[in-house]
């Protein structure tokens, strides 16, 4: 007998703005900036006035972005 959920991934947990602003330190706007130029990951609209964007794809967003070496004055 075969497990009914063998297959099936888990669901995708799903994160609303101030989720999002409490992992990437930008403001509203520029999530909203960055979303419009396609170089952040899109937000769903579940209903009127409630959009969500996916915790692995915000997760895969920072994986992807380049490292960054700040040269220190001295």
């Amino acid at each position: 007998m075969s497990d009914p959920a063998q297959g099936r991934a888990e669901p995708r947990k799903m994160l609303t703005i101030q989720q999002v602003l409490e992992i990437v330190p930008a403001s509203r706007s520029t999530i909203w900036r960055m979303e419009r130029a396609g170089t952040f990951p899109p937000s769903h609209l579940l209903s009127p006035g409630r959009r969500v964007w996916f915790a692995d794809d915000i997760a895969g967003w920072q994986d992807a972005l380049p490292p960054t070496r700040v040269k220190r004055a001295g």
